[in-house]
């Protein structure tokens, strides 16, 4: 959805049964930090709009984020990732007419009506590959109805892990945004590494914590994956809750082959004296999503 950049812009992350959501400024060249706020979300609820809109409502308050544009973050579990190639000569509303056409072809099995997205990945000779990225109406508009009802202005539905990967690109110096890493983002119920490179999202590939003696093996063949695809990979950044668990990144830093390393997310940015952010990961996806109405 196009619309115009506004000086104050919301991120409003869904993870793990919990709510997040940061408030950013944009100051001539400058951004602020305005609030943060964060809830847990009752269990079951995830499905009801009158108690999301309730805990929104608290969070907009805390934030002073009324009438606030935003951005709202999927979880990647929530969403349908798949590329596809369609031809190179169309543009991009003749790609959405191409995709609604034949959906059904694109994404056997879907029922019901998609909310759908997509971004260009890689120009071949004669069509183009696409990452299609989907996600049921019902659960979009539970979102949408509810922060609507709380007065707060959803304007961007995105998905966790690009906003994860914008916020990382928006961090590090601008001397190495152009080399290729690895994101590890690792929370209490499911773990990925991303392959960045540019601002952008190669390749996404899913580590199971189901079975934690498996856990490291699946590290290393997801960095060996990443190297049949980028063969300059200079480094693993840690996001996440659970990001700085005792011993991850000294185990990370034996079994790979490349530097594994921490970033100060917030440096970057202004902030009041006050808030004691640091590198508090929660935050880190709803900064990711704000970013989006104040920085690109």
């Amino acid at each position: 959805m196009l619309f115009r950049k506004t000086p104050a812009f919301a991120g409003l992350a869904v993870r793990h049964g919990q709510l997040s959501l940061m408030k950013l400024k944009q100051i001539k060249k400058d951004i602020m930090i305005e609030g943060f706020a964060s809830a847990n979300v009752p269990s079951g609820s995830l499905s009801g709009s009158e108690t999301l809109y309730l805990v929104i409502k608290e969070l907009m308050e805390a934030v002073d984020a009324k009438n606030c544009h935003a951005a709202l973050a999927l979880p990647a579990s929530h969403v349908i990732n798949k590329s596809i190639r369609v031809a190179s000569c169309l543009n991009d509303k003749e790609r959405d007419a191409e995709i609604r056409a034949n959906m059904n072809d694109y994404l056997p099995g879907t029922d019901g009506s998609l909310y759908f997205d997509f971004v260009p990945m890689e120009q071949h000779e004669n069509d183009i590959e696409l990452q299609l990225i989907a996600a049921r109406s019902l659960y979009v508009e539970t979102y949408l109805r509810a922060g609507d009802m709380a007065g707060l202005k959803i304007k961007i539905v995105d998905v966790d892990v690009y906003a994860i990967a914008r916020a990382i690109y928006f961090i590090l110096p601008q001397n190495k945004r152009a080399e290729s890493c690895v994101i590890l983002d690792i929370d209490f119920s499911s773990a990925q590494l991303i392959l960045l490179k540019n601002g952008k999202i190669i390749s996404i590939y899913p580590v199971s914590l189901e079975i934690e003696d498996l856990f490291f093996q699946q590290i290393k063949r997801g960095i060996q994956f990443f190297s049949t695809i980028e063969k300059n990979i200079k480094k693993i950044i840690l996001t996440g809750d659970l990001s700085r668990l005792e011993q991850l990144k000294s185990v990370l830093e034996k079994i790979l082959p490349i530097s594994v390393s921490y970033l100060n997310y917030f440096k970057q940015v202004s902030a009041n004296p006050d808030f004691n952010l640091k590198n508090d990961s929660k935050y880190l996806l709803a900064f990711g999503l704000a970013l989006r109405g104040v920085y690109e």
